[in-house]
């Protein structure tokens, strides 16, 4: 341990302010390093920790900050400036920053500003688990690199946060850029939100999220709602989303999901089964690879006024993208095709081969193709629309 602080009683509050520098190592192949550590057990016990410095922790497993409250009415409030840096090399478990929160109205408060790295086979730059509101705002970089050598159970995640019961809602703030990689790795992703019992998730992005690696998948944004009651999932990203396999948004379970984007998201969404809608803002960017999967529900996408879906970026090959199990598309913006190639494809359907689809081009729709002009068989972008069309969308040919 670099600075420990434990208590048990009640009223007992801890409170860490550090300045210096810390280098917590151990060399024992069952060993653990924390640079801090504070914790308390009782109701009516708050833990506070505030950094400034650097913190180096090596051992199997390595936390750079590990925070616990037990009782009741005992929050925690974790604070890093733009000054800060924490390592956590394990070779087993690393995390950069950790908090546990078990008491009912013990939120977790996390304000980050350190650059975190993170490095074994399981590294996690900032993990969170409450009973109560958890909230995250993240601007410094992290890295979270999975190493390997789990025979395929490791994982790697820059921002991790899991409230199973209920009045536990969950915001997570990112201006920092994220990178999470694993080797052998069954899951990588830039951040993760898990939720119980009818909570809300709210992320908000204006950094850089990217997720590489994994056997399972690796994906930017993974949200999931387990309880009976549906959990709201509301994603708004202003920054650049994307990964690896393409997977840039999952998000799964009994939730309805809320998409804003205004800043850039390379790949496909995976959406569950209740109510979505998407909404590609002024200066957002869709660029869409693979298939996009709405799931169930009544799901809308709405491209407005300066918006654009980007369905082929490449002259040097054949694209093809597509959007399933959509009810409606409102498009008020561009959809685009062109990269100085013809013959790339983009599809919009909600039951595949059906025509249940509604597609509104409203003021200012635009589709932009490439097309060979010569005979009937000459080679052209196209765009399949399985439903209905109404309103008028202007054809920009090149």
């Amino acid at each position: 341990y670099g600075i420990r602080a434990d208590s048990y009683g009640l009223n007992s509050n801890v409170t860490i302010t550090h300045l210096g520098n810390i280098n917590a190592s151990t060399t024992s192949p069952y060993g653990l390093a924390l640079g801090i550590n504070a914790q308390t057990a009782g109701a009516n016990s708050a833990v506070t920790v505030g950094m400034a410095s650097s913190i180096t922790a090596t051992a199997a497993t390595a936390f750079g900050i590990g925070a616990y409250t037990g009782g009741a009415n005992s929050p925690i409030t974790i604070t890093t400036d733009s000054t800060s840096t924490i390592d956590a090399i394990a070779s087993s478990r690393a995390v950069g920053i950790a908090a546990y929160s078990f008491g009912s109205n013990s939120p977790i408060t996390i304000n980050n500003g350190a650059r975190i790295n993170t490095q074994g086979p399981v590294a996690l730059g900032i993990f969170a688990y409450a009973n109560s509101p958890t909230s995250i705002i993240n601007s410094g970089d992290i890295t979270a690199r999975g190493t390997g050598g789990t025979g395929g159970y490791g994982a790697a995640v820059g921002i991790a946060v899991t409230s199973p019961n209920a009045n536990s809602p969950i915001s997570i703030i990112n201006s920092g850029d994220i990178t999470a990689t694993t080797a052998d790795g069954y899951f990588a992703a830039g951040i993760t939100a898990t939720s119980g019992s009818g909570n809300s998730i709210t992320i908000d992005n204006s950094g850089s999220v990217y997720a590489a690696g994994g056997a399972l998948t690796n994906t930017a944004i993974y949200a999931l709602g387990y309880s009976l009651s549906p959990v709201a999932v509301k994603i708004t990203n202003t920054g650049d989303l994307s990964s690896q396999s393409h997977l840039a948004i999952f998000s799964g379970g009994n939730v309805h999901t809320d998409i804003f984007n205004a800043g850039k998201i390379t790949g496909y969404v995976q959406l569950a089964g209740l109510n979505d809608r998407f909404f590609n803002q002024s200066g957002g960017v869709f660029e869409t690879k693979k298939t996009s999967f709405f799931g169930g529900g009544n799901d809308l996408f709405v491209n407005q006024s300066g918006g654009t879906v980007l369905a082929a970026t490449s002259s040097s090959k054949s694209e093809s993208s597509a959007f399933q199990g959509l009810e409606r598309f409102e498009n008020a913006g561009l959809i685009s095709l062109q990269d100085g190639r013809a013959g790339d494809s983009f599809k919009i359907s909600n039951t595949p081969g059906g025509t249940d689809l509604k597609f509104v081009g409203k003021s200012g729709s635009t589709l932009a193709v490439d097309t060979f002009l010569d005979g009937p068989s000459s080679k052209s972008d196209t765009v399949t629309i399985e439903g209905n069309v109404s309103g008028t969308t202007w054809v920009h040919v090149n």
